[in-house]
């Protein structure tokens, strides 16, 4: 049994691997094609149009974060944060702007943004496994020694 137990744990750690490189490479090139394609100018004019406040802020907010974000991901840097912040953005592009459009993408709507909000639940709960730096960083706390034969009581 123990080697299935090895077996599923390694299985996980790559699993976890895998994933954090193929959305790593989803975030930075969704924020570059945003940065560099679409240009900031409009992708303000975008958030203006809908109505988010503090548009310039949001818009530069998210393009920093998923080009940041996803090289930090990559090596498994404060992955439980990035997955939070997956999560808040995804929700709240879904909130703010995907839910009228329904569920497809090719409508408009927020199937892409659900699954990254999903996978950015993951990397909060589960981090990103043994094949991160994160975990290669923990401090593992030490356990305190235990004598190897009882001492006698005293009087």
């Amino acid at each position: 049994m123990g080697r299935v137990k090895s077996f599923v744990r390694v299985l996980q750690d790559l699993a976890l691997i895998v994933v954090r490189l193929a959305v790593a490479l989803v975030l930075f090139l969704h924020g570059w094609h945003r940065f560099v394609t679409v240009g900031m100018s409009t992708e303000i004019a975008r958030l203006t149009h809908h109505g988010l406040p503090y548009p310039a802020v949001l818009g530069w907010g998210a393009v920093i974060f998923e080009m940041i974000g996803a090289v930090l991901l990559a090596f498994g840097l404060l992955t439980p944060l990035i997955g939070l912040g997956m999560l808040v953005e995804n929700v709240a592009i879904i909130a703010w702007l995907k839910a009228s459009h329904g569920y497809l993408v090719s409508t408009g709507g927020y199937e892409y943004n659900l699954v990254l909000a999903a996978v950015g639940l993951v990397f909060l709960a589960f981090g990103g496994g043994r094949g991160a730096v994160d975990t290669l960083l923990r401090r593992r706390p030490r356990t305190p020694e235990v004598p190897a034969v009882d001492q006698p009581a005293t009087g």
